[in-house]
């Protein structure tokens, strides 16, 4: 492989990452990670990949919603190891009491890598660092589609789903399978 294909190949691996958080898609979100791999989320969590998702799971499981994405991707590759640093943004929608709120935040995670034997890279260590948030109280009036014109009767309203029944999963099927199988 070339540095700009085993860059392309951090950079898949960081997006597969907020699809599998995204879609709680337990199997790809593992699959990002060594299974030795460590993770610590600023004050939050430390531990593996395994016991990482064991965790989120539920929590994630009782918002309404999530969306991460990553952005300013450095990598720095050095034979079969490699170290980053990527800037997350993250909404989060939950009721906080009896209130409808999104939580924004941006993190950065910064991340070493290893090159499994199949040549595919997973990360080994994750530190996530948080440098910003906030919490907005949301007045949900209508939906989108209600405000915006023209609108067209009979058409089906897409909704993401958060598992395997979310419509990327019809199209996108590379990301579905477990690396190295």
């Amino acid at each position: 492989m070339s540095l700009a294909d085993d860059r392309f190949a951090i950079y898949e691996t960081l997006a597969q990452y907020c699809r599998g958080v995204d879609r709680m898609d337990a199997e790809l979100t593992l699959a990002c990670f060594l299974e030795e791999a460590t993770i610590e989320v600023s004050g939050l969590f430390e531990g593996t990949p395994a016991e990482y998702v064991a965790w989120l799971w539920p929590v994630h499981g009782a918002m309404l919603g999530h969306t991460h994405a990553v952005s300013n991707i450095i990598v720095e590759i050095q034979g079969d190891t490699a170290a980053s640093e990527s800037y997350v943004a993250l909404t989060l929608r939950m009721n906080l009491g009896d209130e409808l709120v999104d939580v924004s935040g941006k993190a950065r995670c910064l991340d070493t890598w290893r090159r499994a034997a199949n040549g595919s890279w997973q990360i080994s260590a994750r530190m996530t660092v948080s440098d910003l948030a906030r919490v907005d109280p949301v007045e949900l009036r209508a939906e989108v589609n209600s405000v915006l014109s023209p609108q067209r009767d009979g058409l089906r309203r897409l909704r993401g789903r958060r598992d395997r029944t979310d419509h990327s999963y019809e199209l996108l099927t590379v990301g579905t399978q477990v690396r190295g199988s």
